[in-house]
């Protein structure tokens, strides 16, 4: 039996003294959907933010695959395969739709299929091939998140976690 895709292990983290995650472990195999539900500040966010390697685990691990990637940095996080898209638009706001989709390809792997991406990603999100030389400040709040989830399938990532995608 192969490793599950994302394997995290009694995961504990916080901010200074802080505690926000407290023994966390949970699996997800390859093709499945989760969803992680909850009220405001009860951990969702850190948690991600945990997985992609901007929080700091306390305790516990993450693995990818069979990787552990809980002491990697965050652009080896993003190397090993997992995409964070965060909660907000975090768009280059003077940048094109098309642009700011392009970024999301920034991997030599993901580069080399570019072209091939953005077809898809507009295949999904027609509204993005109609804006995609729109300027991103000019979009309305549904059309900026609509591009921060393009620009995180543009990446090629093996997993794709989207922080508040509604």
């Amino acid at each position: 039996m192969s490793a599950p895709l994302l394997e995290v292990r009694e995961l504990c983290a916080g901010y200074g003294s802080l505690t926000v995650l407290d023994n966390v472990s949970f699996s997800i195999g390859e093709g499945q959907f989760v969803a992680i539900v909850g009220p405001n500040g009860h951990g969702k966010t850190t948690l991600l933010k945990t997985i992609s390697g901007l929080v700091e685990a306390s305790r516990g691990k993450v693995m990818l695959s069979g990787v552990e990637i809980s002491r990697m940095r965050p652009d080896r996080v993003v190397s090993e395969g997992i995409v964070h898209v965060p909660q907000g638009d975090l768009l280059f706001p003077d940048m094109s739709v098309r642009e700011n989709l392009l970024m999301g390809a920034y991997l030599p792997a993901a580069a080399r299929r570019a072209n091939a991406k953005l077809e898809e990603v507009f295949s999904f999100l027609p509204k993005l091939r109609e804006r995609q030389h729109q300027t991103a400040s000019t979009l309305s709040g549904g059309e900026r998140r609509m591009v921060g989830i393009g620009r995180g399938l543009m990446a090629c990532g093996k997993l794709l976690m989207l922080d508040e995608p509604h």
